[in-house]
């Protein structure tokens, strides 16, 4: 660089009118996004929790009907029990049912309650699915269980 242009830039406002133009354009596309995530959002009860392993359905579950069904691919690794009024699901990850999800389900709501995924069972901390836009993921045992507000596609 010259001394000319160093001279010039030192001697040059620090934003130009079109530079001001661009970041008030870009904060009010930034305040819009976020606003349409806060305020568009779908909190629609959940009406059906599904869960799928990898990319297959392990099993479906309609509030409204109170009925569980279990893919029959994954019917010898589906446990169920009742519990207080809640469906308990055991979810054994592998054939040799030695790593398991356990699911309640009950009161418009789902949650990993126990499990032996790993050492921090993130999927155990993980918030109740309540609404149609509530997921749960267990990486290790790939376990994902999740909502919807409709009554979309069910096993059946």
């Amino acid at each position: 660089m010259s001394v000319k242009d160093v001279k010039n830039v030192r001697g040059g406002k620090p934003f130009r009118p079109a530079d001001i133009i661009v970041y008030v354009a870009l904060a009010a596309v930034i305040v819009a996004l976020l606003l349409a995530f806060v305020f568009l959002r779908d909190d629609a009860e959940a009406a059906e929790i599904y869960a799928d392993c990898g990319d297959e359905r392990v099993f479906s579950y309609s509030f409204s009907a109170g009925r569980l069904t279990v893919s029959d691919a994954f019917a010898d690794r589906v446990d169920t029990e009742e519990e207080d009024g809640a469906l308990v699901v055991t979810f054994w990850a592998d054939e040799e049912r030695t790593h398991y999800n356990e699911i309640v389900i009950g009161d418009g709501e789902a949650y990993v309650r126990d499990a032996n995924c790993s050492a921090r069972r993130d999927c155990v901390h993980m918030a109740a699915i309540t609404d149609s836009g509530g997921i749960i993921v267990c990486v290790p045992h790939e376990l994902k269980l999740y909502a919807t507000g409709d009554l979309g596609p069910s096993l059946g």
